[in-house]
């Protein structure tokens, strides 16, 4: 059975998510992929961590909100219908967007990295998507840092001490 995200985010709750947690100054990011499952995923992942999210389903709506509004970083799928990845990271680019903009791909043909990178793309990330990969890379991007979580303190049960006189 397939994982609903929301079952992810809470696995990685559970587990820690690895060693630490992770903080980001504000930042807003497009996710552009027309799997709503992708999208959904994405944007939990990065919600969690503080990011504002915006989506698009289709290149043509991200290119749209891309020259609309300002965002920090831009997650881009290579392959949708009405405008792929390539031809809106190309639009974009030819706007005098200069947002980072990461492939996501399913693709994985000799070749394929050098025509995301002709594209425009500043770099590329692998469907299925990687989370912690995803994590680190807007890290780097986007100034975000690993925060070490402090040590539980254990409490330990006193015996309470009666203040009261009693008669002994």
């Amino acid at each position: 059975r397939m994982l609903e995200p929301g079952e992810i985010v809470a696995a990685r709750h559970d587990t820690g998510g690895g060693a630490g947690s992770w903080e980001f100054p504000p930042s807003k990011v497009l996710v552009v992929d027309d799997g709503p499952e992708n999208r959904q995923l994405i944007v939990l992942v990065l919600q969690e961590l503080g990011i504002t999210v915006d989506e698009a389903e289709n290149g043509r709506v991200g290119a749209d909100k891309a020259l609309a509004q300002s965002y920090d970083a831009i997650l881009m799928d290579m392959q949708m219908p009405v405008m792929d990845g390539y031809t809106a990271t190309q639009l974009l680019r030819e706007s005098g967007m200069q947002a980072p903009i990461f492939a996501l791909t399913a693709d994985a043909m000799k070749g394929f990295e050098q025509k995301v990178l002709a594209a425009g793309c500043t770099a590329f990330l692998t469907k299925p998507v990687d989370i912690d990969r995803l994590i680190e890379t807007l890290a780097r991007t986007l100034g975000g840092k690993r925060v070490e979580k402090p040590a539980q303190a254990t409490v330990h049960a006193l015996p309470l001490r009666s203040t009261g006189s009693a008669a002994s």
